[in-house]
């Protein structure tokens, strides 16, 4: 059982208050320079609790779980079945309540509600050239707020406006809201058509929720999710500030739309049962793409931390075809021996972000991680909108955080599915994995070991066409990878076949005792082959696959384990 977790945004920042047609000597630029956050949120609601039943307790059995530990139902969630919210009225702590709960047979876990936290063609806007992740020509700030770069360490988002500058579907911002009235932003906030041509203070959609116009607060539970803090309104601006409109800047889709879904309170701090309730109205509301800029790294050590309330979430979206984009943390650390949560559940439909300056470098706050992070996008110094100065004028600044970087590869997703709305999260994932730009500096620091590449993660996918990979495709990544020991010194490893692949690769390690995984074999299987059987020899192992054809390799599959009895087989040679 956890606690509730808060979460909370990392960023650095400094605001630039810019009032419309003023030059800047006139407006002034306010603010400060903040060290973007290095530690995740910390601790849980000391007040409340999440628990999942199995399948099969009886409500006589939940009632008297909640009584044993003197707490009373808050709220409980249709994404993920039997899990529930309990607030606890004294007499227990939080851990010891857990631990009571988790003794009974018919509860699955029980746990703190953890603290989450913010992980903080060409075009006219009047500020593009101070947005060096999209277009970077070693130019430095306009106001010399960082110093020249290496040209073209960018994401080659001007190139990739050929293929997509109209394009864009709605992403799901969960974070501190969104300042819907920034001019910047106002026209790619998603308005709920239902609740705008409906009758005020009634569910016309009847989705439980009564007149989410833009989405909904759940950190304070209401329905309007205005930003009271910046980060989203910032995180939301590199998505999908309106492009070519001669001011501001230009998010990386332009005619997307943005859906505020607020779980992070004006402080940058919130809940895990509200980010789980946030994901479960994105996903009714059919959003295929989630951005999620915070994270949180304690957990209870007696919890498996990949079987929590979020995971069970997040993997019950991944069932409703839900890409979920998730910072990686800015403790830069390794997230493969500290893991950073969200982003270090091992599920396919997560894309782990780790943060790059512009030299083509990691960040110096960025975590990373050779298993558990994905890719790199631009997160330092990002300017983008900003909640508005005195209520009134719009608002930029430049913010740094894995927070930043996320956005880009969020709204790139976005742009694929406007183009191709039929393809699976796996494709939108593998199309953006496979098409990174490779750097040196990034190696052994992500899966892909690259940066993210707008452009070559759009060039060549027709508009509008139909599902499954297109011409010059490469295959989906392969699923349902197992691993099981014959007893013979063997493993019979088998996964689901794909379409349109010449054929697979396939990786071994062996698990030393003090140094990890080691000793990498590369295995080879044929088109349309769904199995082999690999005389590994004893020890512990893992595996996992990709496919391939002439377009490329698909993403990696996670990793699967094994242990494996026995002699050595077959002569020491692969059995047939």
């Amino acid at each position: 059982m956890y606690q509730n977790i808060a979460l909370r945004a990392t960023a650095l920042f400094v605001v630039l208050s810019v009032a419309p047609a003023m030059p800047l000597a006139q407006a002034g630029v306010s603010g400060i320079v903040v060290p973007p956050n290095s530690i995740a949120a910390r601790g849980h609601d000391g007040s409340s609790i999440l628990v999942r039943f199995r399948p099969g307790a009886l409500p006589s059995d939940r009632a008297a779980a909640r009584a044993q530990v003197n707490g009373t139902l808050l709220r409980s969630f249709t994404l993920v079945s039997g899990l529930e919210h309990l607030a606890l009225h004294g007499g227990f702590g939080v851990e010891q309540a857990a631990a009571m709960l988790r003794r009974l047979p018919f509860v699955a876990y029980a746990h703190p509600n953890y603290r989450i936290a913010a992980d903080q063609q060409s075009t006219n806007d009047e500020y593009f050239p101070e947005q060096w992740p999209l277009d970077n020509t070693g130019q430095g700030s306009l106001w010399g707020v960082w110093p020249p770069g290496t040209p073209d360490a960018d994401v080659d988002w001007p190139e990739a406006l050929a293929e997509a500058a109209g394009d864009g579907s709605i992403v799901a911002l969960l974070d501190t809201g969104i300042d819907y009235r920034h001019s910047d932003l106002a026209a790619n906030v998603w308005l709920n058509a239902a609740e705008a041509g409906g009758t005020a203070g009634v569910d016309d959609d009847g989705n439980g929720f009564v007149d989410d116009l833009r989405g909904w607060d759940f950190a304070n539970g209401d329905n309007n999710p205005l930003d009271g803090h910046g980060h989203g309104s910032h995180v939301a601006g590199t998505m999908a500030a309106v492009g070519n409109n001669g001011k501001g800047v230009a998010g990386v889709m332009w005619s997307g739309r943005v859906m505020a879904l607020k779980i992070l309170d004006d402080t940058g701090f919130g809940l895990l049962s509200d980010a789980v309730q946030a994901l479960q109205y994105a996903v009714a509301m059919d959003v295929r793409v989630s951005n999620n800029s915070w994270g949180y790294s304690e957990v209870l050590p007696e919890e498996e931390a990949d079987h929590n309330a979020l995971r069970d979430a997040i993997a019950a979206a991944q069932a409703n075809g839900h890409l979920f984009v998730a910072a990686a943390g800015n403790e830069g650390t390794d997230n493969d021996t500290a893991p950073h949560y969200p982003s270090s559940f091992n599920l396919d439909n997560i894309i782990s972000v780790a943060a790059t300056d512009n030299n083509d470098q990691l960040a110096w706050f960025s975590s990373f991680g050779p298993v558990s992070v994905d890719l790199a996008a631009p997160g330092d110094y990002v300017f983008s909108t900003y909640k508005l100065f005195a209520g009134s004028i719009d608002d930029y600044a430049w913010l740094s955080g894995t927070s930043m970087a996320t956005p880009h590869v969020a709204g790139t997703a976005a742009l694929l599915l406007g183009l191709q709305p039929d393809w699976t999260y796996q494709q939108v994932r593998d199309q953006i994995l496979n098409h990174v730009r490779p750097l040196n500096a990034l190696a052994g620091t992500s899966v892909t070991g690259g940066m993210l590449n707008v452009h070559d993660a759009l060039n060549g996918v027709p508009d509008d066409g139909g599902g499954g990979p297109g011409p010059g495709v490469p295959p989906l990544t392969p699923a349902g990878l197992s691993a099981t020991d014959r007893g013979d010194g063997s493993v019979l490893v088998a996964w689901t076949d794909v379409a349109d692949e010449s054929g697979y690769q396939l990786e071994r390690e062996k698990r030393h005792k003090t140094r990890g995984y080691i000793a990498t074999t590369t295995l080879q299987a044929g088109a349309d082959v769904v199995s082999l059987v690999d005389a590994a020899g004893t020890g512990a192992f893992r595996y996992r696959i990709r496919s391939y054809n002439e377009a490329g390799y698909s993403s990696w599959s996670i990793w699967v384990e094994v242990s494996v009895t026995g002699g050595k087989p077959c002569n020491g040679q692969r059995c047939r």
